[in-house]
């Protein structure tokens, strides 16, 4: 081995690497307190509507289109208040004797 590299004219000793190095970070910053706006910003304002508080339960459109055996317009109609008065009653009606949420 020793020959080999004599006559190639290799470099016998192993060279160790170089390290890079790093700057020391900068000092995190102190955060700034959370304001109203912030709040009101980020939050919905129909958090406690309907819809919303079906699907944190896990009730999805397609859920409640199979369960109450309605078409899936009629549940978005009576998710945005256009559904008329007699047939939103009814299907509350039937979510409340299924047990839903609402």
């Amino acid at each position: 081995m020793y020959r080999i590299y004599r006559l190639l004219e290799l470099n016998l000793r192993i060279k160790p690497r170089k390290r890079l190095v790093r700057d020391k970070p900068e000092p995190l910053s102190v955060p700034q307190p959370v304001s109203a706006s912030v709040v009101e910003s980020v939050l919905s304002r129909h958090i406690d509507d309907l819809e919303p508080t079906l699907t944190r339960h896990g009730y999805r459109t397609k859920d409640l289109v199979e369960l109450f055996d309605t078409k899936a317009t009629e549940i978005k109609a009576m998710f945005n208040n256009t559904l008329e008065p007699a047939r939103s009653t009814e299907l509350r009606e039937k979510m409340l004797r299924a047990g839903l949420p609402i």
